[in-house]
């Protein structure tokens, strides 16, 4: 993975509270997201790189900062921009969530389905050691884009954006919520949970640039 960032003009989010449209190019560009304090709603237009198999198209994604999504999810690479995984429904938003967030949440209503698409999401797999993980193990970044209940299993449809280190993410444990202890992190159990924390100003906060991959 190349660490060599284009230079863009300004800075992609405003200080100013007010709706924002983000258009990014397409075929997989890196672009670094600048997040001052940030706790609007922003909208992210992407030029899907899936375009040189079905026809160029755009997507817009609106951006709830105010939370985000954590999936932590056993053998699943996350290889391609746009895909779906499977995650049991016991490992859905009932571990490492607040009882206010579970209670709105985790009954999967449209409503509440709705709401989740519009988070910012960190998509990974376990760490690959108690309590850390390897310097090349990268989770992704991406949004949710569709929440579907198969039995005892939800069906995750996902957009990847960009990539980020894992351990970074477990670095920044306290201020993006994760639940640490010395030989331990929620990093290390498979589950869904949504944690009411800014995922792009805390990583801003600790000097981590968002990469977004379209």
């Amino acid at each position: 993975m190349s660490e060599e960032l284009p230079s863009i003009g300004q800075p992609l989010l405003p200080n100013e509270t007010k709706e924002t449209n983000i258009e990014i190019p397409g075929d997989r560009n890196k672009v670094v997201l600048h997040a001052d304090e940030v706790k609007n709603t922003i909208q992210v237009v992407v030029n899907s790189s899936r375009g040189r198999r079905h026809g160029a198209r755009k997507k817009l994604y609106t951006m709830n900062t105010s939370y985000y999504n954590l999936f932590v999810v056993e053998g699943e690479e996350y290889e391609e921009d746009e895909g779906t995984f499977q995650i049991a429904t016991d490992l859905a938003l009932t571990e490492s969530i607040t009882e206010e967030l579970k209670r709105k949440y985790a009954r999967l209503d449209e409503s509440a389905i709705e709401d989740i698409k519009t988070f910012p999401t960190i998509f990974t797999n376990k760490n690959h050691h108690f309590g850390y993980t390897d310097n090349d193990h990268y989770a992704c970044y991406g949004v949710v884009t569709g929440v579907e209940r198969d039995g005892h299993h939800i069906i995750i449809s996902y957009h990847i954006l960009g990539d980020l280190k894992q351990q970074d993410l477990i670095n920044m444990a306290e201020d993006l919520g994760i639940l640490k202890a010395s030989e331990y992190n929620e990093l290390n159990d498979p589950h869904w949970t949504i944690k009411e924390f800014n995922l792009i100003a805390a990583m801003k906060k600790t000097g981590v640039e968002l990469v977004t991959i379209t």
